[in-house]
């Protein structure tokens, strides 16, 4: 038997969704340096307590686009063959969201012991599945976006 969702749990996962977006979308059109409680009730129209019960510290933010980030990059990218990854990769930096996500990722490990593990783990896991030097594309990404 499955249980039925109430119009109350509905309502927070929605409000959840909401959050999530606003984070995420922020994130990617200003930088992460955007992306605190103002612009969060700027864009949702919430109250801060309401933000708050869903991302209590901005260090939370990041739950938002554990998969948002992944999925912007993979939607940019060719994973079929190697060379085709590394070509699609450097052509996205034409995108200055693309650049931001990858300068976000150059930030992050530096926050937490866990989030430096989390992204170790990550790449190793893109390298795993798609024969790919990650470490070797990442340090050109770096020097890429010392381009711009």
């Amino acid at each position: 038997m499955t249980e039925e969702k109430t119009y109350r749990q509905l309502q927070a996962e929605e409000t959840h969704r909401k959050i999530s977006e606003a984070i995420v979308n922020t994130f990617l059109e200003e930088g992460w340096q955007a992306v605190d409680y103002r612009a969060l009730q700027d864009r949702t129209k919430m109250s801060l307590g309401a933000i708050q019960r869903y991302y209590p510290t901005k260090d939370t933010f990041q739950d938002a686009f554990q998969g948002a980030v992944r999925d912007y990059i993979a939607k940019k990218v060719d994973l079929s063959s190697q060379d085709k990854l590394e070509k699609s990769w450097m052509a996205a930096f034409k995108d200055p969201k693309f650049r931001m996500v990858i300068a976000y990722l150059f930030s992050v490990p530096a926050r937490t012991p866990e989030v430096k593990e989390k992204t170790l783990k990550r790449i190793e896991e893109l390298e795993a599945s798609t024969g790919v030097n990650m470490k070797q594309l990442l340090g050109e990404s770096f020097c890429k976006l010392l381009e711009y």
